[in-house]
C-alpha cells in the first residue's frame, strides 16, 4: 500500500487542536468558577456587612486662648486636627481627586475598571500587588478595615465602599477622607498636615503646596523633602500634571510652580509627641499649655484628651503673654537669674503665665515650683508675706495706727519654736516709734516681729491659708518675715483677695470645653468666697499703696493707683514684687532655679533686692498691660483708735569707730533697747543692744544657733 503521509498529519491535527480546546474549556471552567465563588462571597459579605456605627473620629484637642488664637494641641503622638469640608480650599480639594481619584465625583463606591485591572495584576503575581481604590474605598480601609492586604479584606472593603456611597454625599465622603488619612509626621487630617508641612491652616495653602500633599498621600514619610528631596520634588510634579490634564490649574502655572523648589516652602519637621504649641511658642506658652493639659487629663482622661478632639478655650491672653515675657526674659539676659510673672485679672483668670525662658530647654515651672506636672513648694516669699499678718492683725481688732517701737535690732526671748529670736531692720536702721502704716511702707521688721508674736503664728498662717496659698506653712512667728516658701501663682492669688475686698477667687486656666461635636462639658467655674471682712481688706490695700508712693516698692510706680509689696530673702536668694491694680493682680519673682541659697549681689553690678528688678519688671508689664483701663483708686484705710502703745524705756546707745590708714572716720550705729509688755502666756519682748551690728540685707532671714534665731527678712 502506498504510504500517506498527508492523512497522519491530518490525523494528528485534530489531537493537538482538541488538547488546546480542552485546556481552554478547563480555564475557563476555572474562571467562571473563581468568579461564581467570588459573587457568592461578595453576596454573603454583602448581607453580613452593614456600615459600623459612626464613631466620632479620632482628632487632637485643640486648645485656644481667651481670644480664639490658637494656643496649643494635645494628642497621642499624632496630630489629628478635624475641618468641615468649607474651610478646605478648591484648589486642595482638588489636587487630591485628580492624584487619587480623577473619577471620584461620577463614579460609585468603587470602580470596576481600576478593579478589573488590579485584578489581573494581583493575579499574575499570586498576591496582592496593585490597588484599584476609589477615594470612598481609601476611606472605608482607614476608618473601618484597617491595612491587611487580603482578598477576604478587599471584598469587605467593596461592600462597606458602595453602601457607604449610597448613604452618604460626596462632599461628606470627601470631608471625611481628608480628615482621615495619614500625611506624614504625625499628622491625620488635612488641617494638621497644613500646620506641619507649611506651619499654616489648610485655607492659606496655595497650588504648590495643595500639589505637595497630593503626592504624600501614596508615601507620606518616603516622600518628606527632608529625607528624599528627589522623591518630595517627582511626587510634586506628578501633581501639578494631574491637575492640569484635570484643567483645575493651566500649563503655565504649573511650569511656574515646578521651579519653585519644595524647600522653599516647607518648614523643618519638629519633634512631637503628645504636646505641641501652635501660638505663642517663643514667649514661653508652654508652661501654661502644660498647666492646662495636666487639669484636662485629671478631669476627662488621657484618651480624651488625646483622641477627642474637645475644643478648649483659656483665660490666656497671647498678647499680655507677649508682653510679660518681655517684661521678664527681654530685661534678664541668658546667664543671668531667671525670673517669673503670673498676672490675674479680677475674676481670677490667668492672663499671663511666665514660668521659665525656654520650655525646651527646661519643663521646671518657676511659676508653680515644679515641672510639668507642678508638685513644688516654690521659694521663700520674704516681706512680701507681711500683708497675710497686717490682715490678720486689724481683722483682730488692731488698728493699722497701732504705734510700736521700732529699733534696730530686737530679741524676742523663746518667740521662735522655743528659741531667742532676734531680728534685724535692714541696715539696722532705728526707725523709733512708728505706725503699722510707715512700718509696712518700709518693711520694718522688728515691727513685723512683734506684731506676729501678738497676734499669733496660727492666725497668720491661717489668713494666708484662707487668702490664697496653698504651700505648707510653719506655725512660727519667723513665718511673718517670709522663710516658708510659696509659688508665684499663689502670692498672685493671696494679693487678688485683697484687690477683691477680701474675696477669695480660685485662678483658673480654663474658661470652656467642648466636645468634637461641639456640646458644652461644663468646665467648673472658679469658686469665689469672702474670706475677710471688706474693711480689713481696705485697710491691707491703703497700707500697700504706702509701699509703692514713699516706701521700699517706688520702682513699681506706674502713673496710677498701685498697691503692692517688695520682698528680699536671705543673702538676696530670692526678690519678689507683687502688687495690683484695681482691675490686674501680677506677682513678679526673681531668683536662681538651682538654688534657693545663690545671692543675686552682683547682677550687672547692683545687689537684687524686691524694689529693683522685680519691681521695675512689674511697672514694665502692668505700664502696657493697664493702659486704657480706668486709673481707678483704692478706699482709704477705714477709721479706728489704736491702743496705748506698749510702754518703752529708754537706755543706751553706742557707738563705734572706724580707722583707716590714709584717714580716719567714725560710724556711729545707734541702739535702743525697748521692754515691751508681753502679750498673755507669753514672754517679755526686748531689745538686744550690741556694741557692733552686722548690716544684713532688709527682710532677710538667718538663724543664729538652736537657741537663738536671728532674722533680718526679706528687703526693699
Amino acid at each position: 500500500m502506498p504510504k500517506t503521509p498527508f492523512r497522519r498529519r491530518h490525523d494528528q491535527e485534530p489531537s493537538e487542536r482538541s488538547r488546546w480546546r480542552r485546556a481552554a474549556r478547563y480555564a475557563g471552567a476555572g474562571i467562571g468558577g473563581l468568579v461564581l465563588l467570588g459573587v457568592a462571597v461578595f453576596a454573603v459579605v454583602w448581607f453580613k456587612t452593614s456600615i459600623p456605627s459612626e464613631a466620632p473620629l479620632a482628632a487632637s484637642t485643640v486648645v485656644t486662648d481667651t481670644t480664639g488664637k490658637p494656643l496649643a494641641t494635645f494628642d497621642d503622638g499624632g496630630d489629628r486636627t478635624v475641618v468641615p469640608l468649607s474651610s478646605v480650599p478648591p484648589i486642595v480639594r482638588d489636587a487630591v481627586i485628580d492624584v487619587e481619584d480623577r473619577n471620584f465625583y461620577h463614579e460609585g463606591g468603587i470602580n470596576p475598571m481600576s478593579i478589573g485591572r488590579a485584578v489581573l495584576a494581583n493575579l499574575s503575581a499570586g498576591h496582592i500587588a496593585q490597588g484599584g481604590s476609589t477615594i470612598t474605598q481609601q476611606y472605608v480601609k482607614n476608618r473601618y478595615v484597617g491595612q491587611a492586604r487580603t482578598f477576604t479584606r478587599k471584598i469587605t472593603e467593596a461592600v462597606l465602599a458602595i453602601k457607604l456611597d449610597q448613604k452618604l454625599s460626596k462632599d461628606q465622603i470627601l470631608g471625611r477622607y481628608l480628615n482621615t488619612i495619614y500625611w506624614g509626621r504625625g499628622a491625620y487630617g488635612v488641617q494638621a498636615a497644613s500646620r506641619v508641612w507649611f506651619g499654616k491652616d489648610v485655607g492659606q495653602l496655595d497650588a504648590n503646596q495643595a500639589a505637595y500633599l497630593a503626592g504624600l498621600i501614596r508615601e507620606p514619610e518616603y516622600a518628606d523633602v527632608a529625607v528624599h528631596p528627589d522623591v518630595a520634588t517627582r511626587n510634586r510634579n506628578l501633581s501639578l500634571d494631574a491637575m492640569v490634564a484635570a484643567h483645575h490649574l493651566s500649563a503655565a502655572d504649573a511650569a511656574a510652580d515646578r521651579a519653585v523648589p519644595v524647600a522653599s516652602y516647607t518648614v523643618p519637621r519638629k519633634d512631637h509627641v503628645g504636646f505641641a504649641v501652635t501660638g505663642g511658642a517663643n514667649v514661653g506658652s508652654q508652661y501654661f499649655a502644660a498647666v492646662v493639659r495636666q487639669q484636662l487629663v485629671a478631669r476627662y482622661g488621657q484618651a480624651a484628651v488625646d483622641r477627642g478632639g474637645l475644643k478648649v478655650k483659656t483665660t490666656l491672653d497671647l498678647a499680655a503673654q507677649q508682653r510679660a515675657y518681655q517684661a521678664v526674659y527681654g530685661f534678664l539676659r541668658p546667664g543671668e537669674p531667671a525670673g517669673a510673672l503670673v498676672s490675674l485679672d479680677g475674676s481670677g483668670h490667668v492672663v499671663a503665665y511666665v514660668a521659665g525662658r525656654d520650655y525646651a530647654t527646661s519643663q521646671l515651672d518657676l511659676a508653680r515650683g515644679g515641672t510639668e506636672g507642678g508638685g513644688g513648694s516654690g521659694r521663700q516669699a520674704g516681706s512680701t508675706f507681711k500683708p497675710f499678718a497686717l490682715a490678720a492683725a486689724v481683722q483682730g481688732g488692731m488698728c493699722w495706727q497701732q504705734t510700736f517701737p521700732g529699733p534696730s535690732v530686737l530679741t524676742l526671748p523663746a518667740a521662735n519654736g522655743g528659741a531667742d529670736w532676734t531680728v534685724h531692720n535692714f541696715q539696722n536702721e532705728n526707725f523709733g516709734p512708728i505706725d503699722l502704716a510707715t512700718a509696712t511702707a518700709n518693711s520694718v521688721n522688728t515691727v513685723y516681729a512683734q506684731l506676729a508674736v501678738q497676734v499669733g503664728a496660727d492666725k497668720i498662717a491661717a489668713e494666708a491659708k484662707a487668702a490664697g496659698i496653698t504651700t505648707p506653712l510653719s506655725v512660727q512667728p519667723s513665718l511673718v518675715l517670709g522663710t516658708d516658701s510659696v509659688t508665684v501663682l499663689d502670692m498672685a492669688d493671696g494679693y487678688l483677695t485683697f484687690a477683691n475686698g477680701g474675696v477669695r477667687t480660685d485662678p483658673s486656666f480654663i474658661t470652656s470645653v467642648r466636645d468634637s461635636t461641639g456640646k458644652d462639658l461644663g468646665w467648673p467655674a472658679p469658686v469665689s468666697e469672702r474670706v475677710m471682712p471688706q474693711n480689713v481688706a481696705a485697710t491691707v490695700e491703703a497700707l500697700l499703696t504706702g509701699v509703692v508712693t514713699h516706701g521700699t516698692g517706688t520702682g513699681a510706680a506706674i502713673g496710677k493707683p498701685v498697691a503692692g509689696k517688695t520682698g528680699t530673702t536671705e543673702n538676696e536668694a530670692d526678690a519678689w514684687f507683687v502688687g495690683f491694680t484695681p482691675h490686674v493682680t501680677t506677682a513678679v519673682w526673681m531668683g536662681y532655679p538651682d538654688s534657693e541659697s545663690r545671692p543675686m549681689t552682683d547682677v550687672r553690678g547692683t545687689t537684687v533686692a524686691g524694689g529693683t528688678f522685680p519691681a521695675s519688671m512689674w511697672a514694665t508689664y502692668m505700664r502696657a498691660e493697664t493702659a486704657g483701663m480706668k486709673p481707678d483708686g483704692f478706699p482709704a484705710a477705714p477709721a479706728c483708735t489704736p491702743s496705748a502703745p506698749p510702754s518703752t524705756s529708754s537706755t543706751s546707745s553706742t557707738s563705734s569707730s572706724t580707722t583707716s590708714s590714709t584717714s580716719s572716720s567714725t560710724t556711729s550705729t545707734s541702739t535702743t533697747s525697748t521692754t515691751l509688755p508681753p502679750p498673755p502666756s507669753l514672754p517679755p519682748v526686748t531689745d538686744t543692744t550690741t556694741t557692733s551690728s552686722t548690716t544684713l540685707p532688709a527682710d532677710t532671714t538667718t538663724s543664729s544657733s538652736s537657741t537663738t534665731s536671728t532674722t533680718a527678712p526679706p528687703k526693699h
